[in-house]
């Protein structure tokens, strides 16, 4: 079947902005490795929601900002503050590649809160993805007494926060600013960051190589996003589209060997191609049932 030009448009955005948000996260990584966590979260928030603030003032959509009063924007952004939080925390202290197909793992999380939440029902064929995606998850936390990483179950509560996230997302009117929502997530996780850093008295003086690194980091997160709300806009088939969401696994993969020397284990390899093929058949269900929403790719 011949692609649209809406569907090359949309994978393209896709391929592309895996690569801002792999990219936003390595380099989130590399500059905890210099800084205190508290102080990464608070930089990276202002100039990631001085760029989106920008954005909205170039198109004349300030007033947008005002969508900072909807509740249902508000617990979006609280479950974007716990689950950045979450995830920078694990792909500070465990792999890149692992802590980013665990968070893939979100529509798994999103099915299964539906269930717990709304008593959604489920047949045991979406039923056993879930249990295999978990399983999935599971297998990446190594779970050997001797390789056991617990900062990778960060990576899953990260998960369950974007899953959640999404849930709430529905509840929000298409009518409303993607850019502003954003602009209110960046800028209370900024928020926290400054204030946490305040509170430990770990604030340090940053020179101009970290300074670029993290400003850098805003850039590849706010086209990351961008293209990830592209990918999804006009007439695209979104069972055609969504599958390549994962290919942000193999650009994690890519950052991690490169800049951290991370090699991906049998661990990784076997769990993240289980979360895939189960996140798949989740993503192509949630389809059938009228749910899109959770095809995207997971912000951060």
């Amino acid at each position: 079947m011949a692609l649209s030009s809406a569907d090359r448009r949309g994978i393209t955005c896709l391929i592309v902005g895996g690569v801002g948000f792999s990219a936003s996260d390595a380099l989130t990584k590399l500059s905890t490795l210099s800084l205190p966590f508290g102080e990464v979260l608070a930089v990276r928030g202002l100039f990631t929601s001085l760029l989106f603030l920008v954005l909205l003032v170039a198109r004349r959509q300030a007033a947008d900002l005002m969508v900072v009063t909807n509740r249902a924007v508000l617990g979006r952004t609280l479950f974007d503050l716990f689950g950045t939080v979450t995830f920078v925390l694990a792909i500070s202290n465990a792999r890149l590649a692992d802590s980013t197909a665990i968070v893939l793992s979100s529509p798994i999380f999103m099915t299964l809160l539906a269930v717990i939440i709304y008593g959604e029902k489920v047949r045991w064929h979406r039923s056993s993805a879930i249990v295999l995606g978990i399983a999935g998850v599971v297998l990446i936390t190594k779970p050997q007494p001797d390789t056991f990483s617990y900062w990778t179950l960060l990576a899953a509560v990260a998960a369950i926060c974007s899953a959640g996230r999404d849930l709430v997302t529905r509840s929000i009117g298409a009518h409303v600013n993607s850019l502003a929502v954003a602009f209110c997530a960046t800028a209370i996780i900024g928020v926290f960051g400054g204030a946490l850093s305040t509170v430990r008295g770990d604030w340090i003086a940053m020179d101009t190589r970290v300074t670029l690194v993290l400003a850098a980091t805003a850039v590849c997160y706010a086209l990351g996003m961008t293209l990830n709300v592209q990918a999804f806009r006009g007439p695209i088939t979104v069972s055609l589209v969504s599958p390549f969401r994962y290919v942000m696994l193999v650009w994690s993969m890519i950052f991690g060997i490169g800049l951290f020397g991370e090699t991906p284990d049998v661990f990784t390899i076997v769990g993240s191609v289980i979360i895939i093929v189960s996140g798949l058949y989740v993503l192509h269900r949630e389809m059938i049932v009228g749910r899109t929403l959770t095809a995207t790719a997971p912000e951060r």
